[in-house]
């Protein structure tokens, strides 16, 4: 009998070959093609192979703690036969209580790691793992436990998104050494900066000549599919322009006073801030935002609306409420119930057609109900505006397009910001999208050599 109960879609069981042919490997499909469900199902072909080893058989699903219980309630539906838990209730107990599925966050692999490696998961699941994409202490506590296990699945639908060497530091979770270590990496595939205060940034790919090499060298463990690409019936996207909204005369005000700073990281957040409102919270682009909002919801459609700061959920909320329109709204801090009961009130109330959110709405999240997403701002970088449309884009919505208003302050750093945009986009393009040709290996360049 199969430990998974479920069905897929060809693409999906497609998938599931793949991570069953390979121990270690990226599944790294766009947002909305069901990865989830495939590594449930992997897990359940992995708990049904003879050559399974390990005395017992343990499992650990790593993902961002905002999905640790989406994801146990996921993995408890499509498997059902197996002992699954979330990594927070299990602690003290003895080791029978121990389950069969552990699903942690990075946050919890990080300060239990020791207790992890002690029983010795067979195989290991990194979800959502472009949230280690920077390295640090979470990266290598959670590369550590990936090392010791037979197999290790690394799951992201952006495993790059503002420099190449983040996709370095996914290849490295699941224990593949085909790109070298990091510092050879940069030296040989990236274009870096070098500044007069000693520090350096990574800015992109040499080439894509080097973007191809890199990839080719990680293409046999790497599987990547679109919509478009497998012919799935996914919601296509409207053409709808960006909305620039002017600022109020005391919003102009502050924003050029902050351009007196001398500190970079101060002017920009000065800037950032009298853009949104100024100090008397005269704004013209919350009500903007709310404006479309209503008009979409008016006219029949679900709408999610995404800010870039949490501060700024307030404010929408504060409108909406003024003019009596009833909404919803999620944040990273609200309790599990909480967040269940307001997205259960978006989808099944017909009242309510507005649901405001911020970060928490990128990942994981299946808000397929809607066909109306506006965002207020941008970020810097283009994965987190394709992780935003996932969440509506999905293969099971009920419609056949969307519409994204994306509404930002006409600035001149909102324009740097979209050029920046445009820039890592295309930096993206270059890997993900060149040729599976064989393609040459690459000259190292000339390094100079450290003094140590």
């Amino acid at each position: 009998m199969s430990m998974f109960h479920g069905n897929l879609h060809p693409h999906q069981a497609a998938g599931v070959a793949f991570l069953q042919g390979h121990p270690s490997a990226l599944l790294a499909d766009e947002p909305g093609l069901g990865k989830t469900v495939q590594a449930a199902a992997a897990i359940g072909a992995f708990w049904d192979e003879v050559t399974f080893s390990g005395s017992p058989r343990r499992v650990l699903y790593v993902t961002t703690a905002s999905l640790v219980q989406q994801t146990l309630e996921e993995l408890r539906r499509f498997l059902p036969d197996l002992r699954a838990a979330a990594a927070h209730s299990n602690r003290g107990e003895p080791d029978h209580g121990v389950p069969q599925v552990l699903v942690a966050s990075h946050d919890f692999v990080h300060r239990y790691r020791d207790d992890i490696l002690g029983h010795s998961p067979v195989l290991v699941v990194v979800d959502e793992a472009s949230a280690l994409k920077g390295g640090g202490v979470k990266f290598d506590a959670v590369r550590r436990v990936c090392r010791d296990a037979d197999r290790v699945v690394v799951m992201t639908a952006t495993p790059l998104e503002t420099s190449p060497a983040e996709l370095w530091h996914m290849v490295e979770l699941a224990g593949l050494r085909v790109l070298g270590d990091l510092a050879d990496f940069e030296e040989t595939y990236c274009h870096t900066s070098f500044f007069p205060n000693g520090t350096s940034r990574v800015d992109g790919w040499r080439s894509g000549a080097h973007a191809a090499r890199a990839m080719s060298l990680i293409r046999p463990y790497f599987l990547r599919r679109t919509a478009d690409e497998l012919g799935l019936p996914l919601p296509r996207r409207e053409d709808v322009p960006l909305t620039f909204v002017p600022l109020t005369p005391q919003q102009r005000l502050e924003y050029d006073r902050a351009g007196n700073s001398r500190v970079p990281f101060t002017r920009h957040r000065k800037r950032q801030r009298a853009a949104r409102h100024a100090s008397d919270r005269s704004t013209t682009l919350f009500d903007t935002a709310a404006r479309i909002a209503m008009r979409e919801a008016a006219a029949g459609h679900k709408v999610v609306v995404y800010t870039e700061m949490l501060e700024d959920l307030d404010t929408l909320h504060l409108i909406l409420e003024r003019l009596g329109v009833r909404h919803v709204t999620i944040r990273g801090a609200n309790a599990l119930g909480e967040r269940s009961e307001a997205l259960s009130r978006f989808r099944t109330d017909p009242q309510v057609r507005i649901l405001l959110g911020s970060k928490v709405l990128e990942y994981g999240l299946n808000l397929q109900i809607a066909d109306t997403l506006v965002s207020v701002c941008v970020s810097y970088n283009p994965a987190r505006e394709q992780q935003r449309e996932g969440r509506l884009r999905r293969i099971s919505s009920p419609h056949d397009s969307y519409r994204h208003f994306v509404v930002v302050p006409d600035t001149p750093q909102t324009r740097r910001q979209l050029t920046t945009l445009k820039r890592r986009a295309n930096q993206a393009r270059l890997a993900l999208d060149s040729t599976e040709e064989p393609v040459p290996p690459i000259s190292r360049p000339r390094i100079v050599p450290r003094l140590w």
